[in-house]
C-alpha cells in the first residue's frame, strides 16, 4: 500500500482485511474511494457489496451486486450475495429468482426443472431433490404443501438420515434415498421450490409455516429421563457453533462459548450442551463461565431421531442457527437465536423476529463484530422459549 497507495486492488485487499477484523467504517471509506476513482471489476463490486452489507447499507450492497452481475453474469459470489440481501430485506419475488444461482446446485442446474409451475397440478407427479444441508431440507420442505394442495403427487429424494422421519410425517407422497431413481428425471431442487411454485414470493405475501415432524415416543421418554437426571426444568439447550469453518463461501456461525455461558449464568433450571463436534475442554469451560454445571448431550447429534426428540423436550434453546433450530420449528417450538453480522436471509436484516420462525427471538451481533448488546439482552430475557 505504501508503494502504490491508490492501486484499487491493493486498496480492496486492505479493505477486506479491515472488514475481517471488524473495522467496518474504515473498510467502507476505502471502498468509497475505490468506487469513486477507479473502473471497478466484478470482483471489486462484489467485495464492496459485502462490506456495505456488513455495515448495514443494504441499498448500496444491492447496487454493487447488481453491477458485478452486469459485468460478469456468472460471477461465483455476486448472485447468491444479491439473493441473500434481497431475501433478508423481504424482497422475496426478486430474491428467490436470484437464489437460483446458489452454489449448491450450480454444477447440476442443467439437469434441474426450473420453470414456473402452473396453478393446476392435478394428476402430475413432481420429483423434488434435497440440496444443501439437513436444516435446509427441513426449511424448504414447507413449500411442498402448496404443490400437494394444487393436486401434485410429490416424490422426494432426501438424505437417508431424514428418510424415516419424513415418512412418518407424510410430508410428501414418496420418500426416496437412492439417487439412481432420479437418473432420467428432471427434478426440482428443494431450494428452488419458492421460485418454481410461486409460493411466498410476492412481497408481503403470507409465508408457509414449517412442516411438522413427530418424534418417536420411546426415544422421547428415554431422553426425558436423562434430562430429569441432569436437574430440574426449565431445561436450556446451548449450541455455540454451526456450519463449515475454513472453507471459502461456506456458511459458518459461532459465538464465544464462555460468553454465552456467562450470559446464562442466572438462567433458571438446567444448562445442557447440544453442540455438534464439541471440542475437548469446552464443557468444562462453559461450566466455569456459567458458575454452575453444564451437562453434555452433544452425542444426540449422532442420531437424528434423538436430536428431533430432544428438540421438542428442551424448554429453551439458545443457539446460533443450525439443524436443531429447524427441528424445533418442526416440533412447534421456538428458539433464541444469536445471529452474526451480516445475517443469513432466514433471520432478516433487522428486527427481533423472523417471519420464517414466528415467536423465535433474535439477538444480533453488531456490524463491528461485538456480541455485548446481544448477550446483555439475552441475559435480561428470563422467558423460556415455547
Amino acid at each position: 500500500h505504501a508503494l502504490a497507495p491508490e492501486h484499487p486492488d491493493i486498496l480492496a485487499n486492505l479493505a477486506s482485511v479491515l472488514a475481517l477484523t471488524h473495522r467496518i467504517d474504515e473498510a467502507v471509506s476505502l471502498y468509497d474511494r475505490i468506487l469513486a476513482s477507479a473502473e471497478p471489476s466484478a470482483d471489486l463490486f462484489c467485495n464492496a457489496g459485502n462490506v456495505y452489507n456488513i455495515s448495514g447499507d443494504t441499498d448500496r450492497a444491492l447496487e454493487c451486486y447488481r453491477r458485478a452481475i452486469a459485468l460478469d453474469p456468472h460471477h461465483p459470489d455476486a448472485g447468491v450475495s444479491l439473493a441473500n440481501v434481497l431475501l433478508a430485506t423481504g424482497c422475496f419475488d426478486e430474491g428467490w429468482e436470484a437464489y437460483l444461482d446458489r452454489l449448491s446446485v450450480r454444477a447440476v442446474k442443467h439437469r434441474l426443472h426450473r420453470d414456473r409451475l402452473p396453478a393446476d397440478l392435478a394428476g402430475q407427479t413432481i420429483t423434488v431433490s434435497g440440496d444443501q444441508g439437513l436444516g435446509d431440507e427441513i426449511f424448504f420442505l414447507r413449500f411442498v404443501a402448496a404443490l400437494r394442495n394444487r393436486g401434485a403427487h410429490i416424490r422426494y429424494l432426501t438424505d437417508p438420515r431424514l428418510a424415516a422421519m419424513l415418512t412418518r410425517a407424510a410430508v410428501v407422497d414418496e420418500v426416496l434415498t437412492d439417487p439412481e431413481e432420479l437418473k432420467d428425471v428432471r427434478a426440482i431442487a428443494v431450494g428452488d421450490l419458492p421460485y418454481v411454485s410461486r409460493t411466498g414470493t410476492e412481497d408481503g405475501a403470507a409465508l408457509p409455516p414449517s412442516i411438522g415432524l413427530p418424534a418417536l415416543p420411546e426415544v422421547e421418554d428415554r431422553l426425558r429421563s436423562v434430562l430429569e437426571g441432569f436437574g430440574p426444568p426449565p431445561w436450556t439447550g446451548l449450541t455455540w457453533r454451526a456450519g463449515t469453518p475454513d472453507r471459502k463461501r461456506a456458511l459458518f456461525k459461532q459465538i464465544p462459548p464462555d460468553r454465552l455461558a456467562h450470559a446464562l449464568a442466572d438462567a433458571p433450571g438446567t444448562l445442557i450442551a447440544v453442540q455438534r463436534g464439541v471440542r475437548p475442554g469446552e464443557i468444562d469451560a462453559l461450566a466455569e463461565a456459567a458458575g454452575r454445571p453444564v451437562f453434555d448431550l452433544s452425542h444426540a447429534n449422532d442420531d437424528l431421531d434423538e436430536l428431533l426428540a430432544l428438540s421438542g423436550l428442551l424448554d429453551r434453546y439458545v443457539a446460533v442457527s443450525n439443524t436443531m433450530v429447524h427441528m424445533r420449528a418442526a416440533r412447534g417450538r421456538t428458539s433464541q437465536i444469536l445471529v452474526p453480522s451480516p445475517p443469513e436471509f432466514r433471520w432478516m436484516s433487522a428486527g427481533d423476529e423472523s417471519p420464517w420462525f414466528p415467536g423465535t427471538r433474535i439477538f444480533r451481533q453488531t456490524p463491528d463484530g461485538d456480541w455485548s448488546s446481544a448477550l446483555a439482552a439475552l441475559a435480561a430475557d428470563r422467558s423460556a422459549s415455547g
